[in-house]
């Protein structure tokens, strides 16, 4: 039931100038098994050209080395996963993240106009670096840090495990020497009220 859309080497190019919407209706989870998303590949110099696209759910954005594809106009992308390596990104209008996963390897990503990013998940390793200066609503989000890199979220004032099931786990953690999550205006933190929901 998924869409996958790959451009892979120098010159290979798919064009859709006028895709505005891409939605995968079934997409959750991690990926795995049942939980599956739409997949946008872009690597060793592919371009996917989609100028107008602005609202992604359940989609699966895979942004390897030198590959093109326009990011920097999108508005939502919800229920959905980006894995982001080679060339850092910017994701210069992103506003809303809900429910979705940024992987960053070894690169810069500016993430700077996010505000919302419930139930969803940063992970940054080998050097990876992310902007999430303005982003304010992380519950029941998860944040993952090694390799000495340091995630600061300045603009976070509250945190809520928002559980809808029992054993939800959420994480804050940094992993290794040198590396820090930092949530200087941090005022609340509540737990779960599902039995071993834990943070």
């Amino acid at each position: 039931r998924a869409v996958s859309i790959t451009a892979d080497g120098v010159n290979s190019r798919v064009e859709l100038a006028n895709l505005v919407n891409f939605i995968y209706v079934y997409s959750c989870g991690d990926g795995t098994g049942e939980d599956r998303f739409s997949i946008m590949t872009v690597n060793n110099g592919g371009t996917i050209a989609a100028p107008s696209m602005t609202n992604l759910v359940g989609v699966l954005l895979r942004l390897n080395n030198n590959g093109t594809l326009p990011i920097e106009q999108l508005i939502s992308f919800n229920n959905s996963r980006a894995e982001i390596t080679g060339i850092g990104r910017s994701f210069d209008n992103l506003i809303n993240a809900n429910g979705s996963q940024f992987l960053i390897t070894n690169v810069a990503v500016n993430l700077g106009s996010v505000t919302t990013m419930t139930h969803g998940s940063v992970t940054l390793s080998s050097g990876g670096t992310a902007n999430l200066n303005q982003l304010q609503n992380i519950d029941s989000a998860s944040f993952y840090v090694s390799g000495g890199v340091t995630l600061t979220l300045p603009s976070v004032a509250s945190y809520t495990h928002t559980s809808t099931a029992n054993s939800q786990y959420r994480y804050f953690r940094a992993q290794g020497s040198g590396s820090r999550i930092e949530l200087p205006n941090l005022s609340s933190i509540t737990n779960g009220t599902h039995y071993n929901s834990n943070i």
